[in-house]
């Protein structure tokens, strides 16, 4: 039993809810259950189908059950609807190595009650109403050509007598529900909830549950297998393959985290691991594994880049059935964008384990309906990240990958957000996410973003847009305070950069710049590696003499700091493996700056072949020289150009980790930042 640690919260699951859940429906001769976050942490002794070792949600229970019917053949399932958010009955096929949709599901509101009973799903109803049966028929006959010929309440599996899943799912019963929905959680009640079935052979021959149990059932011994094991995980990790820009210390995490809709594991998980170019030769569409019922987003962390993962959205309009009056649930269901809103944060695939979760109305909203969500571990948790103050707060996992060797990295981190059960009205769902990067572009608001950021930071600056003040931790783990300091004539303006490496701990960057202009003779005749003894690096290396090419910068620096004895300010710190991307290979530095580029001025450009326009930011290249720098070039890939531009207004660029800052580096070390469209 692994009760976490965290106190429950309202609309958490009680460990004597879980138990008697447990006792009332663990013994279904075909529908092996329940399974679920709870029963698996909660419960004693656990049976090993209970693991859920496939991410599921924190307030789920699931019923799985294998089976084959003879070509024909049919199955009836009776049952009542539960008092419960979500209800689904879904069958999956065995494919790639586990079970995947194939288009045979019924949602509670598609579901057709009995005679003399009401849907509780279908908005308007009456959802506290006792009368809640129906019945659903399992087929062995192919589905009809025209989806207007299918039988009510009917699902088609084929001919081929293969073995099938059926799953029954079934998201936030009620606050005076057990895990089902179908009894009281804490004393003994005479209904029956759960489903009973019965059957019919080709021949007409009726079947008793016991006999379906006994003809048609395939239990299932042991867990269930996962999509990808600990080895293959590894292998993934330091594929040769992988992004360029990727560290094996950090992949499949990205900064700033890059959200998007999960599909299939091949493109879902091992695409993470790839370039855009390789990634785009993998199908983006597909069924999920495993039996998921999506939409889902997905995201890959690294506390590497920050111990603190910032979340912010848009909250789609919800059913808000937990909590009624007289300590039951709400009465109706009305008309809402979405069904079910949640999120988890997650172990690796071969782990497959949620640590922590919320659902949607668990979540603060300001009244636009905005969230903010911070995900840190318990030591790193900001202050201010408590539901009084308008912000929610998720575990991040103490075991990262949670893998059971001494290859497991700590501080990795996922996210999954669930938006299931979307109404088709509402135009930003998910479920319009068909072509891979549209995620943004189709959910607007409600399509989430995020930044790294630490505990102090936070704790300065969640109500402070403007970002006066951050706190930023070094490669030698001191805490730097950090305040914009600008230079208004900072075109041609030359400074010189130190970059102090720390292994896995990433790297530091201190400039002369806005303190004054470098001097040369100090620069030429510094002993670097007296300077990476002082400050306990493992090495130190210069970066410059440099040149500002725009006319007004703005950055984020410490106070000044003596470095070989002169002052310089900390700026910056890059995650291990940053430095070691290739050159014209984009990444995405975490930074804060103000760059302005008046209008009559020159900007220098390189242009990638899909026509996104990069502009220099700082260039070693002497100012006489750009001009005619495109001749220069002998690596310029493919399809890439270099070009000369003058303005004919202002270009203002404000940088902020709070949104992706694709960056190229060319081939005589000099950075370009990409023009937002």
């Amino acid at each position: 039993m692994r009760i976490p640690s965290n106190p429950l919260r309202f609309g958490d699951r009680s460990l004597e809810s879980t138990i008697r859940t447990d006792e009332r429906y663990g013994h279904d001769g075909l529908f092996q259950g329940p399974r679920g976050w709870v029963y698996w942490n909660y419960l004693e002794n656990p049976k090993p189908i209970q693991n859920p070792n496939l991410w599921p949600d924190m307030r789920s229970t699931y019923f799985i059950g294998r089976f084959a019917l003879p070509a024909g053949s049919s199955m009836n399932l009776q049952g009542s609807f539960p008092y419960a958010r979500f209800f689904q009955f879904a069958l999956y096929k065995f494919e790639r190595n586990t079970f995947v949709a194939f288009g045979e599901s019924l949602k509670g509101h598609e579901i057709e009650p009995d005679s003399g009973s009401i849907n509780p799903f279908v908005s308007g109803e009456d959802r506290l109403n006792e009368h809640r049966d129906f019945t659903i028929q399992v087929l062995a006959k192919d589905p009809p050509e025209n989806p207007g010929h299918r039988g009510p309440n009917t699902l088609y599996v084929g001919r081929e007598g293969k073995e099938i899943q059926g799953v029954i799912r079934i998201y936030l019963p009620d606050q005076d529900q057990d895990g089902t929905g179908w009894g009281p959680p804490a004393t003994s009640f005479g209904g029956q909830g759960f489903p009973t079935y019965t059957g019919r052979l080709t021949d007409g021959t009726e079947l008793s549950q016991e006999q379906v149990i006994e003809q048609f059932g395939r239990p299932i011994v042991g867990e269930t297998t996962q999509p990808m094991t600990t080895d293959q995980w590894v292998q993934l990790v330091h594929a040769e393959d992988n992004d360029p820009a990727l560290s094996p210390a950090t992949a499949p995490a990205r900064n700033p985290p890059e959200w998007e809709k999960f599909t299939t594991i091949q493109y879902g998980v091992v695409g993470a691991f790839k370039s855009s170019e390789d990634r785009a030769k993998i199908p983006f569409d597909g069924p999920v594994e495993g039996g998921g019922e999506g939409p889902y987003l997905v995201t890959y962390l690294s506390r590497k880049f920050g111990p603190v993962y910032v979340m912010k959205g848009k909250m789609p309009t919800f059913p808000d059935t937990y909590a009624g009056a007289d300590d039951r649930g709400a009465t109706t269901i009305p008309e809402t964008q979405t069904q079910y809103w949640s999120l988890v944060s997650c172990e690796s695939v071969p782990s497959g384990q949620v640590v922590d979760g919320l659902t949607d109305f668990q979540i603060p909203l300001d009244e636009n309906r905005q969230y903010t969500i911070v995900v840190s571990r318990p030591e790193d948790r900001p202050a201010n990240a408590t539901f009084e103050n308008g912000v929610a707060w998720v575990q991040w996992s103490p075991r990262g990958e949670g893998l059971a060797d001494s290859r497991n990295r700590s501080d990795f981190g996922m996210l999954i957000l669930r938006i299931m059960g979307n109404n088709p009205g509402w135009a930003e769902r998910p479920d319009n996410i068909v072509k891979a990067g549209t995620g943004k572009s189709v959910m607007g608001e409600y399509f989430p973003r995020g930044f790294y950021t630490t505990k102090e930071e936070f704790e300065v600056t969640m109500n402070d847009e403007q970002d006066s003040q951050i706190m930023m931790t070094t490669g030698n783990g001191q805490q730097k305070s950090l305040t914009m300091q600008s230079l208004k004539d900072s075109r041609g303006y030359l400074y010189c950069e130190l970059v102090f490496n720390y292994g896995e701990n990433g790297n530091d960057i201190y400039s002369t710049s806005p303190l004054a202009p470098a001097d040369l003779d100090w620069w030429n005749n510094l002993d670097v590696q007296e300077i990476a003894a002082d400050f306990g690096a493992n090495s130190v290396q210069k970066n410059g003499p440099q040149w500002w090419s725009m006319d007004e910068v703005g950055v984020m620096a410490s106070e000044p700091v003596e470095v070989a004895g002169i002052k310089m300010v900390f700026g910056a710190h890059l995650p291990a493996g940053t430095l070691e991307i290739p050159k014209y290979t984009v990444f995405n530095p975490a930074k804060y700056q103000n760059l302005l580029w008046k209008a009559g001025s020159s900007i220098y450009q390189l242009i990638d072949p899909d026509g996104h326009v990069y502009v220099l930011q700082g260039h070693k290249i002497p100012a006489d020289q750009l001009a005619t720098l495109g001749e220069e070039f002998q690596h310029l890939p493919e399809g890439w150009k270099y070009r000369v531009q003058q303005l004919d207004h202002d270009l203002v660029m404000n940088l902020t980790p709070r949104e992706p800052i694709p960056s190229v580096q060319d081939e005589f070390h000099q950075i370009y930042i990409r023009i937002p469209k």
